[in-house]
């Protein structure tokens, strides 16, 4: 067995310990959140149609998208609502009993001759520096420590204070 001493030299923040010549941040320094859209009801179908309309029971707790119980849509929309491949989403509503999903990201799929949507319940997360990079994001938004605080804040503050 080989032992290596750790080579890499942090510093210590009030977040804790991060590798030296990395930065803190605030999100909002980081992002934007963009408020889905609200498509009328009348237009929803279980029946399949081309365009999947996403809702937070697209998120699996902790655990990303979830196509299991899709909702389909019908009726016409503005196109700046059709989400791409790979995209961030969050949850910017809960309908659990413990707020189980809040904030919580998932990435839209690929899938040919489909298109998801984005209702008005979850926010797009747009990148707006290149000080992050989109996967460590990803991530960093599935942290059970960075949900917590969501709930704890009362996840409308915060998302209010996102959304342009």
């Amino acid at each position: 067995m080989i032992f290596m001493k750790n080579t890499i030299k942090a510093k210590q923040t009030e977040i804790g310990e991060i590798p030296e010549g990395w930065r803190e941040f605030s999100l909002h320094d980081l992002i934007n959140i963009k408020h889905g859209f609200a498509f009328k009801g009348e237009y929803f179908t279980d029946e399949p149609t081309e365009d999947i309309l996403l809702t937070p029971g697209n998120f699996n707790i902790g655990d990303g998208f979830k196509a299991d119980k899709l909702k389909y849509y019908r009726g016409g929309y503005p196109k700046e609502y059709v989400l791409n491949a790979g995209d961030i989403i969050i949850t910017m509503t809960d309908l659990s009993k413990n707020g189980d999903t809040l904030g919580y990201s998932a990435r839209v799929p690929a899938t040919s001759g489909m298109r998801y949507l984005h209702n008005q319940r979850l926010g797009l997360v747009d990148i707006k520096s290149n000080q992050i990079d989109k996967d460590f994001l990803y991530w960093l938004l599935r942290t059970r420590n960075y949900q917590k605080f969501i709930v704890k804040i009362g996840g409308r503050f915060y998302f209010k204070y996102f959304l342009k």
